[in-house]
């Protein structure tokens, strides 16, 4: 009897000791794995949590806060006026019944008057619809292009411009009278034409025509510009020739006729320019082979027509009949 008593008692201990040696390892794993999660949450999910809070939610509690400020910036402009308050204060400091009266009685005014605007859009609709089915309206299309605009806005800046005092008011030179300003001297050298046309004219005292330098007269008007002018011969502007000139030219001319007629290839030709060929038609600016007409303007707006001089004689006896004109005249 007290052996098996022995026996039990041994077993009993070998339990508690297996049952204590299971809770203390049960422990140690469950401190083990609270550890290691804390590890994960702080290392983890507390670093994810920080970055949701700062680039998602922050963003969307600062964005809904600022539209429902804007929203219910109608209501609370009165409000904060006339109470010193606003709609957020309200709702936040009354209980939760309030709040919810007063968003039901807000959520019926918007629906009724969305109600009331579809209605009234329909109801427009249809009965211009009717109308445009009973009285055909006509497309017309008013195009006002750019032009009528740009129009507009110079008449008014000149309308502007004429009634200010600015309008008629110009700007004065002040130039020192004891220092003559001369006029610029053309290009053109004086010749036996122009100098008795200009004699006639007055002078001023800051210009003067001589034998070397020639001044334009800055008091001419475009009427004894033009007047002058009519006055010329037709052919002042054309080059002055000889009889040694026609003659060479003409015999140029009928040997580069000749040589087109006896070579054949264009190599052999003497038509290809040579050294004096090239220098005298880069030298001789005057057309010898136009013979269209010029025309000369005069004071009236009228033009006078004259004919060129030819140059070259491409039929028989011309030159004699242009000989014996000079030898009369």
């Amino acid at each position: 009897m007290g052996a098996t008593t022995s026996v039990v008692q041994i077993l009993r201990d070998l339990g508690l000791l297996v049952a204590s040696s299971l809770g203390f390892c049960a422990a140690l794993i469950y401190n083990f794995i609270g550890s290691i999660a804390r590890l994960f949450y702080y290392a983890v999910i507390s670093r994810i949590y920080s970055l949701f809070h700062t680039f998602f939610w922050s963003p969307c509690y600062i964005i809904v806060s600022n539209s429902l400020q804007l929203v219910l910036l109608p209501v609370n402009i009165p409000l904060r006026i006339l109470a010193g308050t606003s709609m957020q204060k309200i709702i936040g400091r009354a209980n939760s019944w309030t709040n919810g009266f007063v968003l039901t009685t807000m959520s019926q005014y918007a629906l009724v008057l969305m109600i009331f605007g579809v209605v009234l859009g329909t109801t427009c609709g249809v009965s211009l619809g009717i109308v445009h089915s009973i009285i055909k309206v006509p497309s017309v299309v008013i195009d006002i292009p750019i032009l009528f605009w740009v129009r507009i806005l110079s008449f008014v800046k000149k309308l502007v411009y004429r009634l200010l005092p600015f309008g008629s008011i110009q700007p004065k030179r002040y130039t020192d009278e004891g220092v003559n300003m001369p006029t610029p001297s053309p290009s053109i050298p004086p010749s036996d034409i122009l100098e008795p046309l200009f004699a006639d004219i007055p002078l001023t005292p800051s210009s003067r025509f001589d034998d070397t330098v020639w001044r334009r007269q800055s008091t001419s008007s475009k009427a004894s510009v033009l007047e002058m002018a009519s006055k010329l011969p037709s052919d002042f502007f054309q080059q002055k020739y000889s009889t040694t000139d026609i003659k060479t030219e003409q015999a140029r001319h009928q040997a580069r006729a000749q040589a087109r007629q006896h070579y054949q290839s264009p190599a052999a030709s003497p038509q290809h320019l040579t050294r004096d060929d090239s220098s005298h038609s880069s030298t001789n600016i005057w057309d010898r082979y136009d013979e269209l007409p010029s025309t000369l303007r005069t004071e009236g707006g009228m033009s006078t027509l004259y004919s060129r001089r030819p140059y070259t004689f491409t039929k028989k006896g011309e030159r004699d009949q242009v000989s014996k004109l000079k030898r009369s005249n």
